[in-house]
C-alpha cells in the first residue's frame, strides 16, 4: 500500500472522529437546552401553583366557611382548591399539637375560653355554656429562666373585667420579691414526647389561681371570655393542655393546593381567632346600647 492510500485513510478516521465528537457535542448542548427549557417552564408553573394557593387562603381567611371542592378556577390554567379543619384542643391533648417558636417578650399566646361564631368570628357570650376550669400551662427554659403572666378577661354583669396573677419556677431569692406562684418541673402531663418536652408546669383552676367564683355552666357569675399567657424575664415556648373535657375552637387550620398544569404547590396556615387588644389588660370596660366603653 502506497503512503499516499495511507494518508487517505487517516485523514478518514480523523474526518470521522471528529464528526463523532461534535455529533457528541451537539447532542449534549441540545439535551441541556430541553431540560433548561424545561426547568424553566416548572419554575414558572411552580410560582404560578404557589399563587393560585395564596389566593385560596386570602379567600379562606376572608370567609372562614370556604372549603372548595372541586377546583376553582383562578386564571387561565390555574386552580385552587381550599380546605379549612377547625383547631379544636380535645381534653389532655396539647394545643398547640406540636412545640412552637418561643413567644418574645412583650408578645402574648392567647388561649379562648368560649366559642365563636364560626361565619362571623364573634364571641358566643352564652351565660349558661360550660368552661374548661383546669389547664396546665407548659413551658420550655431559658437564660435567665422565664416566668409567665397570666390575665384573664371575664364578663359579669355586662361589665368586662381582668384579672392577673403569675407563675415562676426560679426558685433564687432575687426572684422571691415579685410575688409570683411557684411552679412544678415538667412532670406529667407536661413532659410528654419530643419534641413537646416543656420544663415546667403551671397548673390553673380558674376558681382558685385568679380568686373569681367563675360559674360552670350555669346562669349567674363571671364568664371567663379568654386566657392571655405572657412570658416575662426570658422568650419561652408555650403550650396548654385542658384537663378536663377541653376547649372551644380556637381557630382554623387553612391548606389550600393550587394547580398549574401538571404542577401542585400547597401551603398550610393555622389561622387563631382574633386577640384582644393589649390595652384591654390594664382597663375595666362595660359593654352597652353604643358599643364597649371605658
Amino acid at each position: 500500500m502506497s503512503s499516499r492510500s495511507r494518508s487517505s485513510g487517516q485523514v478518514l478516521v480523523i474526518i470521522l472522529l471528529v464528526m463523532i465528537v461534535g455529533l457528541t457535542v451537539g447532542l449534549f448542548l441540545l439535551g441541556r437546552t430541553t431540560v433548561d427549557v424545561s426547568v424553566s417552564k416548572n419554575v414558572e408553573e411552580s410560582a404560578r401553583a404557589f399563587n393560585a394557593a395564596e389566593a385560596g387562603i386570602e379567600e379562606a381567611i376572608r370567609d372562614v366557611t370556604t372549603v372548595v371542592v372541586p377546583p376553582v378556577p383562578f386564571a387561565s390554567g390555574l386552580t385552587y382548591q381550599v380546605g379549612v379543619t377547625p383547631i379544636v384542643p380535645g381534653g389532655g391533648n396539647f394545643y398547640p399539637e406540636l412545640r412552637l417558636k418561643p413567644v418574645q417578650i412583650g408578645k402574648v399566646f392567647n388561649v379562648w375560653l368560649v366559642p365563636h361564631d364560626n361565619t362571623t368570628g364573634d364571641l358566643i357570650e352564652d351565660p349558661a355554656q360550660a368552661y374548661e376550669q383546669l389547664l396546665d400551662i407548659c413551658f420550655t427554659s431559658g437564660s435567665p429562666i422565664p416566668a409567665l403572666q397570666l390575665t384573664v378577661h371575664y364578663k359579669d354583669a355586662g361589665e368586662y373585667h381582668s384579672v392577673s396573677t403569675g407563675f415562676d419556677p426560679d426558685p433564687s431569692p432575687t426572684r422571691d420579691s415579685n410575688n409570683l406562684q411557684d411552679t412544678e418541673a415538667g412532670v406529667g402531663s407536661c413532659a410528654g414526647t419530643a419534641p413537646n418536652n416543656y420544663n415546667y408546669r403551671a397548673q390553673v383552676n380558674f376558681a382558685t389561681t385568679f380568686g373569681i367564683n367563675f360559674h360552670a355552666g350555669g346562669p349567674g357569675g363571671p364568664l371567663p371570655l379568654v386566657l392571655r399567657i405572657t412570658p416575662l424575664y426570658s422568650p419561652t415556648s408555650i403550650a396548654v393542655i385542658p384537663v378536663g373535657g377541653g376547649l372551644p375552637t380556637q381557630g382554623n387550620e387553612i391548606d389550600s393546593t393550587g394547580h398549574s398544569g401538571d404542577i401542585a404547590r400547597t401551603i398550610e396556615v393555622a389561622e387563631q381567632y382574633l386577640v384582644p387588644a393589649p390595652w384591654l389588660d390594664q382597663t375595666l370596660y362595660v359593654s352597652g346600647v353604643s358599643g364597649v366603653t371605658k
